[in-house]
């Protein structure tokens, strides 16, 4: 059962996070006590891999009222909003800042070892093989310089300055020099040269204290009273991380009428998610700043999350090579800190509903780790379709065309124009009683439980046609003739140059070996002017903007032509197209005739 989600979901929302934030910096004194992280209530994810998350709860005040929390968000510029939701209380402000905190560390190597162990009677072996002797009084290293940002190459962001100044960094050998006094005095002696290493006083301290910088956000509480112990408050931002690849299973079920039933699969790479309720957007959403980070995101807000992520990776645009596993589990898992290892409830979908450009299912109770990744069905409906098959005959270039296109465009051309083949199309209409859109994704055909072929749907609202290719149909063979006719050497002069005129006659010869009545559509792309068609073919002028749309595109060789100056001065483009029936066993036969002026 669907039940429509009330309009103040989050995605209905969405139009609001495209208003840049003004945030007041501040610097209060903070506390050294943490506070829990908000846990992440509501997502809605888009295709494109942008999420808009929500977090709130009751997080612990520190000494001031405040509410620190120590998991960053990485919003978009533009996308983060921070909320208080206590009576008495206003937000003033929301600082992000970075702050060194001292930890212990094993001391796992001799350096580190000896810094653990300043003022320790030791005993080592030298360079010389000498077995020395004395106490430790210090550790002396000079740490490498990151370069200037007066250095930083022009056109460099902040995140690529600081990849480099990291590397820089570790390429830069440091040297650690101990200070032993001896019997003889102070010994100088790099660590390196420090060879079978013993201590003198019993067991060594085996742990080091070592500063470790970290990101904070604080949200300054302005209370009109005394401050309880925790304060409810909320995160909403825009953040990459989180993606839905949709699919879908195309079942035949007769002649008139197909199953769409639709899955989604969530790919985490944002954080863990406990219990969460997940929105998946059907749209197209526009986020004008996707790529530059918010300020409070801090530096090193461009963090890698992998091919699914990346705008510029093949995968961030193509769905062939985003498919997931068939079954609804969780793959590539990763334990997060804070979580056991037993599941949650299972997703259960609990309504959909349409929220400005965008449509939005939703799904309750999504228990999901970072690194890990979920298959979840979304909605199943019958529609209606027909059958039919589609032939394209492209143009055939001019002799001064041929010898510009590349070789494996040519080839595809003459493949194209020689031995033509229709592809078999299953029209889809998208009527539904429920007004669900069908999704841009690929789509798998059934039909009596066997696999047919895999095609791609595109984005069709309620009420539209979506053509789903599902095969060639070779048992209809088709026989093309092109031939030049009547020829005008001075057919027109203009700009004190001739230009002939050349009429050509078109003819297909179309025949179904197939047992049933086929329905085709056929297309015939030509260069000229003017044009006529027989049984009953619709003749279109294109204009030289229009004409470089049509067409495949691996037989389009004029989208890469270098069209003579003078050549949309004569002539244009053509579209002629039948629609037919062909019983079993017949051929018909398809003639048109146009022209064209050369030079």
């Amino acid at each position: 059962m669907h039940r429509a989600r009330p309009t103040a979901d989050p995605a209905a929302r969405l139009v609001t996070l495209v208003t840049p934030l003004v945030v007041a910096l501040a610097a209060p004194a903070l506390a050294d006590t943490p506070a829990d992280g908000l846990p992440i209530s509501e997502v809605t994810a888009f295709k494109d891999g942008h999420a808009l998350v929500v977090r709130a709860g009751a997080a612990p005040l520190d000494a001031r009222g405040d509410v620190v929390l120590y998991d960053m968000p990485r919003p978009i510029l533009g996308a983060f909003w921070a909320d208080e939701r206590e009576e008495g209380a206003r937000l003033a402000s929301v600082m992000a800042e970075r702050f060194e905190e001292d930890r212990a560390m094993p001391a796992s190597t001799p350096a580190e070892l000896l810094r653990a162990n300043v003022g320790a009677r030791i005993a080592f072996i030298d360079v010389r093989n000498e077995l020395r002797e004395g106490v430790l009084r210090e550790i002396v290293t000079r740490e490498p310089e990151a370069p200037d940002d007066a250095a930083r190459p022009q056109g460099w962001n902040d995140w690529q300055w600081f990849q480099f100044q990291q590397g820089q960094g570790a390429a830069a050998p440091t040297t650690s020099i101990a200070l032993i006094e001896t019997e003889h005095g102070v010994a100088s002696i790099p660590i390196e040269q420090i060879r079978d290493l013993r201590f003198l006083d019993g067991a060594p301290e085996t742990s080091i204290i070592t500063p470790r910088e970290r990101e904070r956000m604080t949200l300054d509480l302005a209370w009109e009273g005394a401050a309880p112990d925790a304060g409810d408050v909320s995160l909403m931002y825009v953040q990459r991380g989180l993606r839905w690849v949709p699919s879908y299973r195309v079942t035949v079920l007769d002649e008139q009428n197909i199953r769409l039933e639709l899955q989604a699969t969530l790919v985490n790479e944002l954080a863990d998610l406990d219990d969460v309720t997940v929105n998946f957007a059907v749209g197209v959403p526009s986020f004008a700043f996707a790529d530059a980070p918010d300020p409070i995101a801090m530096r090193d807000a461009l963090a890698d999350l992998g091919p699914y992520f990346r705008p510029s990776s093949e995968t961030g645009a193509m769905f062939s090579n985003a498919i997931m596993g068939q079954s609804a589990r969780m793959s590539g898992y990763a334990p997060s800190s804070g979580g056991g290892d037993a599941p949650g409830a299972a997703p259960e979908l609990t309504g959909s509903e349409r929220a400005e450009d965008l449509y939005v299912y939703t799904i309750e109770h999504v228990t999901l780790r970072k690194g890990a990744r979920m298959v979840v069905p979304l909605v199943a409906y019958d529609v209606c379709y027909e059958t039919l098959y589609r032939l394209e005959l492209p143009a055939r270039p001019p002799y001064d065309a041929s010898n510009s296109i590349p070789h494996e465009r040519r080839t595809a051309v003459e493949r194209a124009l020689s031995s033509p083949i229709p592809t078999h199309v299953l029209r889809i209409t998208n009527d539904n009683a429920d007004d669900y859109p069908i999704t841009t994704a690929p789509a798998l055909v059934i039909k009596d439980g066997r696999t047919l072929a895999q095609g791609m749907l595109t984005y069709t609202a309620p009420g539209g046609v979506s053509d789903l290719d599902v095969g060639k149909g070779v048992e209809i063979g088709v026989e093309t003739r092109e031939i030049e006719g009547e020829r005008d050497i001075k057919a027109v002069r203009w700009n004190n140059n001739d230009y002939a005129r050349a009429d050509v006659e078109f003819s297909a010869t179309i025949t179904n070996r197939k047992p049933d009545p086929v329905r085709l559509e056929v297309v015939k792309i030509a260069f000229g002017e003017g044009g006529d068609a027989g049984l009953d073919g619709e003749v279109e002028t294109l204009s030289p903007y229009d004409a470089l749309l049509v067409g495949g595109d691996e037989w389009a060789w004029w989208r890469g032509y270098n069209w003579p100056w003078w050549w949309g001065r004569f002539n244009t483009a053509v579209r002629i197209s039948w629609d037919v029936t062909i019983e079993p066993g017949e051929a018909v036969e398809l003639n048109a005739s146009w022209g064209y002026y050369w030079r």
